[in-house]
């Protein structure tokens, strides 16, 4: 059947199966060689821009046919992820810039708000709730990358927030249970054999998720806690000059000192560094390391943050679409050169370090180095 006779509500539905596919496959994928995997990625995003066009244009239809509001903010999400998969994959800040874009959309439309728990009609969704925190967590990756240290606040605090309304959820959670533990007791003690049952089942159900509840929470309460400690240690650069080139402060990049090269007039250039941490119990956040974020800013060339040109974070751009601020145009100068290829790895770990070098000689070269 041709797509053209497809109802959009049934190709919507098909593309979203076969985004999720695509999307697990990409996830799964290693974040070190340059311009590997690319035609995967292409695939993934075309299908995810086609899912999000056609909720733009049949809104109102795949609602009525079921569509929910935090499913638009997974697909969003989905193209925010894909962009700053590639960025690590190549390093380049355009891809970097556009996860922030989608991910800003989000947190601005509030695709993930719990909106009949905010309106008292119901208990918190806690899958709804997970996947706000999550969202949460992945903004404050690609902000700290970036160096919007004043939405990393924002969000950090709407992280610890979120949190603590977790463990008030688990409280009520916790109060359920132990209603039904003595309904358990006074069917057993009427001598109702089958209410009885019922009742046991419910217990284990209950406890069961109670159990999964209490472990998601003391995990993302060590996330919150990761945030606050990494955000400490790293308040006294926070009013300096940045670690990565500044067109405020450094020199042009053609009267910078340059390597020579044994073998050519040419200058040595960067192309691709491993960036590890060295330290057990080291400060982090998710994977990013306190020294490996601060060597990784050292290697990137564009300007950012409170320091680059003039983004206008409060502009009235809606986020997506042609109407928005071009950011890649105002923060990205074509006279600099591309950013390195960087690997960061969140511990020693030898094997990983030495598939890294691997794929950094295979990139350059052509030819496989073998670690000893």
């Amino acid at each position: 059947m041709a797509q053209g006779t497809i109802p959009a509500t049934e190709h919507f539905w098909f593309l979203l199966d076969k985004g999720d596919r695509k999307f697990s496959r990409i996830r799964e994928l290693p974040n070190f060689g340059r311009a590997r995997n690319d035609a995967d990625f292409q695939k993934a995003f075309k299908i995810y821009t086609q899912l999000w066009k056609l909720q733009q244009e049949h809104r109102q239809k795949l609602v009525e046919a079921g569509l929910k509001r935090w499913e638009i903010g997974e697909i969003a999400s989905r193209i925010a992820q894909l962009y700053y998969f590639q960025y690590q994959r190549t390093s380049d800040s355009g891809n970097l810039l556009e996860a922030y874009v989608f991910y800003e959309a989000i947190l601005t439309r509030e695709y993930f708000r719990d909106s009949a728990a905010a309106s008292g009609g119901s208990a918190p969704d806690p899958a709804l709730a997970n996947k706000q925190l999550r969202f949460f967590a992945r903004f404050l990756i690609v902000c700290l990358v970036l160096g919007r240290r004043d939405m990393v606040s924002i969000l950090a605090n709407h992280l610890r927030t979120l949190v603590d309304e977790s463990r008030r959820s688990f409280q009520v959670c916790l109060s359920s249970i132990t209603r039904t533990r003595h309904l358990f007791v006074t069917n057993h003690l009427l001598n109702s054999i089958r209410m009885g049952e019922i009742a046991c089942c419910l217990v284990v159900i209950c406890n069961a998720e109670l159990v999964f509840q209490e472990i998601e929470y003391k995990e993302w309460k060590h996330v919150v806690q990761e945030i606050i400690r990494f955000l400490k240690l790293d308040t006294s650069f926070m009013n300096m000059r940045p670690l990565r080139y500044s067109f405020v402060y450094d020199s042009h990049p053609d009267s910078l000192p340059v390597a020579a090269s044994y073998n050519s007039r040419k200058g040595l250039v960067l192309r691709d560094a491993i960036l590890s941490s060295y330290c057990h119990n080291e400060v982090k956040f998710a994977e990013l390391t306190l020294d490996t974020f601060r060597m990784l800013q050292c290697l990137e060339w564009e300007p950012c943050g409170s320091f680059s040109l003039n983004i206008a974070t409060d502009s009235n751009h809606n986020g997506m679409g042609p109407n928005r601020v071009n950011l890649l145009q105002d923060i990205r100068d074509s006279a600099l050169p591309p950013n390195p290829h960087k690997r960061a790895f969140a511990s020693t770990w030898y094997i990983k370090q030495d598939i890294g070098l691997n794929l950094s000689f295979t990139a350059i070269s052509g030819f496989f180095y073998f670690g000893t």
